[in-house]
Parts: structure tokens; sequence; C-alpha cells
């Protein structure tokens, strides 16, 4: 089911059923927006320190809601040039999703989304403009814009990994009697980390370039939902800093 916009300024709110979600989360709505335009980056030693993210740590804190909390995505559509290496066109849209135990349940969430939404990127990003997806057309153009062809899909979840709190190591030699690698820590003596979001200070340009120098178009995707520390979670956190300073 799909329901239309009334105006321009209103994106197109897509609605679906999801069978295998939870029952309060069956029904799916889903608006976006496009990038129109945003600064052009310069090579400058200090831009690094001064240049707009797409993703900030603030503006990830502004899109947090009590459950049941929207869903975001930040999607990048390359497709390279045929006349040239590394042109071509990347788009940049921002999906919102909202849920609810029926269509119109998250339909009516989206409506609030739809509010909200371009406040928060005016606030956040005052640099960058941004247009509603308004029409069912250019809405599954940034859906499905690969259609029905055949595709690759590759997911990364998160980073983590052991940090030992056993700083001595062996001391590097040479020639056979050289020692390998350091055991992998164990759960005793390490600390369980999960490395948290940290944009880079850098520039954008090695990635959207990146992506333009590939051979056929490419859709790279970061899913953004903002949540709470379970009580478990906190106290598991608290005891690995404990550790830490024990």
């Amino acid at each position: 089911m799909i329901n239309q916009a009334n105006h321009r300024s209103i994106p197109w709110v897509s609605t679906f059923t999801n069978g295998a979600a939870a029952p309060d989360a069956r029904g799916q709505a889903v608006s976006a927006w496009r990038l129109e335009s945003c600064p052009v980056e310069h090579p400058s030693e200090l831009r690094p320190l001064q240049e707009p993210r797409l993703v900030s740590v603030d503006l990830l804190n502004a899109l947090f809601a009590e459950p049941p909390a929207p869903t975001y995505a930040l999607r990048y559509i390359a497709v390279p040039g045929t006349d040239g290496y590394g042109r071509g066109e990347i788009a940049v849209i921002l999906f919102a999703k909202a849920t609810g135990r029926t269509e119109e349940d998250a339909s009516a969430r989206t409506a609030a989304l739809t509010r909200q939404i371009p406040a928060l990127l005016g606030a956040f990003l005052p640099d960058f403009a941004w247009e509603p997806v308004s029409t069912p057309v250019e809405f599954e153009r940034w859906w499905r814009p690969f259609g029905s062809v055949p595709l690759h899909f590759a997911t990364i979840l998160r980073r983590e990994d052991l940090l030992t709190l056993e700083t001595l190591r062996p001391r590097p030699s040479l020639g056979r009697g050289r020692t390998g690698p350091p055991p992998r820590p164990n759960e005793n003596d390490a600390v369980y980390v999960v490395c948290p979001f940290l944009p880079r200070q850098g520039s954008r340009d090695t990635l959207l370039r990146a992506l333009l120098l590939q051979s056929e178009p490419v859709l790279w995707q970061v899913d953004l939902q903002p949540v709470r520390l379970k009580a478990d979670e906190e106290e598991s956190l608290m005891n690995q800093i404990g550790r830490c300073e024990a």
C-alpha cells in the first residue's frame, strides 16, 4: 500500500507489512529525503577541523526516540560514468522508517517524522540542502535503484575486539629465534570492546571517488538507530571499567 503526498514539501510515505517482524512492528512506513547540494571541499590543512559531516554524534543523539524508535538509513547510490575514469553520479538519500501494529499505525508515526527531520537536518547541517522525495516514481527509484537484477551483498555489523590488560610483550628479535605474535587474550585477562561510532575527521572525497571508480553501480548504506543501554548491558560495561581500574 502507498499513501500519496499532498504537497511538494511533504515526502511520499510508502507503507507495507513485514510478516517476519514482531507483532507490534509488522506495519512499516518509509519516507525519504534526497541531498540536493552540499559544501564544496577544498584541500586544506585546516579542513579536517572545519568540515561538516553528514552524520555527527550530535545529530544521532537528536534522533533518539523512545520505543518503538524509528530506524534511519543514509544511502549512497553511485552510478559510474561510461565516458571517463572516475566520472559518474552519486545520490545521497536519507530514509526514515516507523513501525506499528498496522500500516495505519506506522503511517501515523511517520507523520511526526516528516515534521521533525527537516528541522533536525536544518539545525545540524545548515550548509546541506535536502529535498523530500515526494512522488511514488522518485521514491521507487531510490528504494529499489537496481530493479530486479542479481545483486551482491556485504554487511558490516560492528567492530569488536578483546583488549588485553597485560602490557608486557616479548621483545622483538631478528633471525630464526624471533618470537611470534602474542597469544590471543582470554576473557579473564582482557576487556571486551565494541568500537564506538567516531566519525573520522577527514574528507569524503576518498569514499566517493572509490565508489565512482567501480565498474558497476554500488549502493552503500549506513543504518542508524540510536539506543540506550539496557540494565544488564550497563552492568557489564561497569564491570569492564572496574576491571581496567583494578
